[in-house]
């Protein structure tokens, strides 16, 4: 494949740059680098795409709008950027261009930017698809390791065989925790006839029912997953129950975990009875590591020994290995493992742990009769309450297969749609590997990635900013032959960046982007959707990651605010429970939203891990201490999204395959 092509299993937001004198030209203003654009080689049927970036570059001493684009094919299409859109005078813009070929041939074609009081500019375009003659053959699609007692890893290999005459690579072999795979360091390829052997295992850290899944993305074949399934039950002794994968640390930056037991008799107590991390600290009482991880400490993974104790007399107690994985600085402020409630030392606490706790940094005031009472639904609850989630399924359960034109067919599709910024077009991409290759799948579900770079909350209020448009007008006709009467689902995962006015003034500037607009040429983002997709029933909303890592690197989007504007989220869906906003029923009125109820919430306070154990490390985020990282950050959302489009009572009428619900 060539070294310029980028799967969008990955992201597109490493584009080409210029370096150069721009001159005065207003004859001709816009140029584009590359000139040309060869996508190299790429798997035709994989749901995915090859990607390369581009620079517009304006040699004029004004702005130049491009007005629309148009391609001479539609194998060749739009992966990043918004129209209309303007160049500033003596700038470059970066855009992303993508091609999905449907047969196994060598495409040429051109792309033509259409400039306002400007001739049109051309850029060729030339790639080639492939068919691999490879086949890809799972010795098992599913494994269920039943009852699991907790501290306890069990594992079951598969095998996958090449029963092709071709070969193929695996290119990548994912999953999340408390499931695990090998990593690949490199890609595996199989020839005819040969085999490759991978363990999937499972440690239960939780008890009750879990789901996963462990994804292998190939280079010209489409994506699959092995579903996995595991109840965790009661310990027959004292154990260990955190993951044996620690959150990664950094090397010179402070590090916090702190372990988890069951079984027995509480309180526990720990010691650690081999190995070291220079410079990090541990707390036998509670289990903790702390301290700064000396810059020495070699990067890689470094084994521990942990024993625990119960309060027994005689104490019993279980020993357990884990592992600490420490990768060198990113670029971001890895030293900002945590973030407190400002103007207080308390640590900000995730929603869905809050409670009926409150949050009021301070002492601010909330616009909500509930008040800053946490929960991710009212009275500091995490469950919906009826007869909200009644509709919520009666809705999902009126989702199915549509044409074109939005009336019912066996043939027709259901479109689940991603709308946001760039951190949450980028981890989709790879919801979208893993979803696209889960055998649970309905497969009328067409999945397709609306999030664009730097498309805010505001993009989607306002109607001048073509956000929406482009989405109508190029991403949906990109993936298909599909339209936005298709689209019944949204995953709604946006924010506003830069906001400094401070809470609650973050959130309820966001809360009126949702609802209402906010004066300024912004129309509700809800009434949009609705305008937008006609037949939409269900819009569940995601929440940012930890972005405390960002202090003193970037100002896009900083703690608090990225915590402060999942309140929006919160206020939002409790006004449409309320009955204050956002009507989605038409026997109550004209319909303003669709029904909205909270999707995957994975905000946590960096290493400072929520009680179901979620964390962010500045490992797992990119050097601006913002966007998730391929593949750890980018995993934890996808997988996230996944378990829950899978188990919620709202998503598997239409999500999950006839038979399998």
């Amino acid at each position: 494949m060539s070294t310029s092509i980028r799967i969008l299993a990955r992201s597109v937001a490493a584009l080409f740059f210029v370096v150069g004198t721009a001159f005065a030209d207003c004859t001709n203003p816009i140029t584009v680098n590359p000139s040309s654009i060869n996508f190299g080689n790429v798997g035709i049927g994989l749901g995915l795409y090859g990607a390369v970036g581009s620079e517009f570059i304006n040699s004029c001493n004004k702005s130049v709008e491009v007005n629309s684009i148009t391609f001479s094919s539609p194998v060749f299409g739009l992966a990043d950027g918004v129209l209309p859109r303007y160049v500033s005078a003596n700038s470059n813009d970066n855009w992303s261009f993508a091609f999905r070929p449907a047969l196994a041939q060598v495409y040429s074609g051109t792309m033509t930017l259409n400039l306002s009081g400007y001739p049109p500019v051309v850029v060729n375009l030339t790639g080639t698809g492939l068919a691999s003659k490879g086949k890809a053959s799972l010795s098992t699609t599913s494994i269920n390791f039943g009852n699991v007692p907790l501290g306890t890893t069990v594992s079951q290999n598969v095998t996958l065989t090449n029963t092709g005459t071709g070969s193929f690579s695996i290119t990548q072999l994912n999953t999340f925790a408390p499931f695990q795979v090998p990593t690949l360091t490199k890609a595996v390829t199989l020839g005819a006839n040969k085999t490759y052997t991978f363990p999937i295992t499972y440690t239960a850290t939780t008890l009750g029912a879990v789901m996963g899944a462990a994804t292998l993305v190939y280079n010209f074949l489409p994506a699959e997953d092995v579903d996995i399934a595991a109840t965790a039950v009661a310990p027959t002794g004292v154990v260990l129950t955190s993951f044996p994968v620690l959150p990664a640390g950094t090397q010179g930056s402070p590090y916090l975990a702190t372990l988890q037991a069951a079984g027995g008799l509480a309180p526990y107590s720990f010691s650690l009875s081999k190995g070291t991390i220079s410079g990090l600290t541990f707390t036998p009482s509670t289990g903790t590591f702390g301290g700064t991880i000396a810059s020495s400490v070699a990067v890689g993974s470094h084994s521990l020994t942990v024993t625990v104790y119960d309060s027994s007399k005689p104490a019993k107690r279980g020993t357990a290995n884990i592992t600490i994985p420490v990768g060198a600085p990113t670029g971001a402020n890895c030293s900002v493992i945590d973030f407190d409630v400002p103007n207080s030392t308390t640590p900000m606490t995730a929603l869905n742990d809050l409670g009926t706790g409150t949050y009021s940094p301070f002492g601010a005031g909330c616009p909500e009769p509930e008040g800053c009472e946490g929960g991710l639904y009212p009275g500091g609850s995490n469950t919906d309450p009826a007869p909200h989630a009644s509709d919520g399924i009666t809705w999902a359960q009126k989702i199915q297969p549509l044409d074109t034109n939005g009336n019912p067919s066996a043939s027709g599709a259901i479109v689940l749609l991603a709308l946001g910024e760039s951190a949450t077009q980028q981890p989709f991409n790879d919801f979208m590997n893993v979803a696209n290759g889960d055998p649970a799948r309905n497969p009328k579900v067409v999945i397709i990635n609306g999030a664009l770079g730097d498309e805010t909350a505001t993009g989607l209020c306002s109607p001048s900013a073509g956000y929406l448009s482009t989405v109508l007008n190029y991403v949906i006709p990109f993936y298909g032959p599909y339209s936005a009467n298709q689209v019944q689902a949204v995953w709604l995962d946006t924010v506003n960046s830069g906001d400094t006015a401070g809470f609650p003034t973050d959130a309820t500037d966001m809360l009126a982007d949702f609802e209402s607009g906010n004066g300024s040429g912004c129309n509700s983002i809800l009434a949009n959707l609705v305008s937008s997709f006609p037949h939409l029933q269900i819009a569940y909303l995601g929440a940012t990651n930890y972005t405390g890592y960002a202090e003193g690197v970037s100002t896009v989007l900083p703690e608090p605010q990225s915590y402060d504007e999942s309140w929006a989220d919160k206020w939002m869906i409790e006004d449409q429970i309320n009955g204050t906003c956002c009507n989605y029923n038409l026997a109550n009125g004209t319909v303003t939203s669709p029904w909205l109820a909270w999707g995957y919430y994975y905000w946590a306070n960096g290493l400072l891990a929520r009680k179901d154990g979620t964390y962010w490390s500045c490992q797992d985020l990119s050097s601006d201490g913002i966007h998730p990282l391929y593949p750890v950050g980018h995993y934890r959302i996808a997988s996230g999204l996944l378990n829950f489009l899978k188990t919620d009572p709202t998503a598997t009428p239409w999500f999950v395959a006839p038979g399998l619900q």
